[in-house]
């Protein structure tokens, strides 16, 4: 098996090529082409997915994001096991390095076997780096009070910050860019610049 991971800030279209559309998106009345549909197994990032989880038991993700964390990590690590069809192209939006990574920005300590197990974790060259669709109106998924909605310049800041954090580990980083304003169009030809990139 093969196991690629699309990365990039909010809002530079990693959900759109792997799914069709974002929560942001769901008032197009037909979505993009995207990689699943192409038949390619995508699995979708662990943070959105253990917030809502956590929202549903009354708990406040951003106010235990030590809790929160643990289900992502957990959730990240559980995806990257299953991912073992022998022929299968996997394709994640975004990794366990990226979460293991992000909470020690935030002095959020975990077991010590989670860093252990980040060592050992290694996906497929090359990672593909999505630039940030400064365009796009990042709004908050539908019902949720408490998500942040990121700024432009956090937006750059962490699709810097994404790249060192795959440089770090040796990487070989692709940068994927912004081909149209045209959401299909731009969709479309970034599909077809990633088959190209894994061939």
């Amino acid at each position: 098996m093969r196991k690629f991971v699309i990365d990039g800030p909010p809002g530079s279209g990693k959900t759109t090529l792997l799914f069709g559309q974002s929560d942001s998106e769901k008032q197009l009345p037909i979505p993009p082409k995207n990689l699943s549909e192409l038949g390619f197994k995508c699995l979708k990032e662990s943070a959105a997915q253990a917030y809502f989880e956590l929202l549903k038991q009354n708990i406040e993700p951003m106010s235990n994001q030590k809790y929160w964390f643990q289900w992502i990590v957990e959730m990240e690590r559980q995806k990257y096991l299953s991912a073992n069809l022998k022929d299968a192209i996997y394709f994640f939006d975004r990794s366990f390095h990226h979460w293991i990574h992000f909470r020690q920005t935030l002095k959020i300590k975990l077991p010590d076997w989670y860093d252990e197990f980040n060592a050992g974790v290694r996906y497929n060259d090359p990672i593909f780096l999505f630039r940030p669709i400064l365009s796009c109106d990042l709004t908050k998924a539908s019902g949720d009070k408490g998500a942040h909605v990121f700024t432009e310049a956090e937006r750059i800041e962490s699709y810097q910050r994404t790249m060192e954090i795959y440089q770090n580990l040796n990487y070989k980083v692709i940068e994927v860019p912004i081909f149209s304003e045209d959401l299909f169009e731009n969709t479309q030809k970034r599909i077809d610049f990633i088959l190209e990139n894994i061939v």
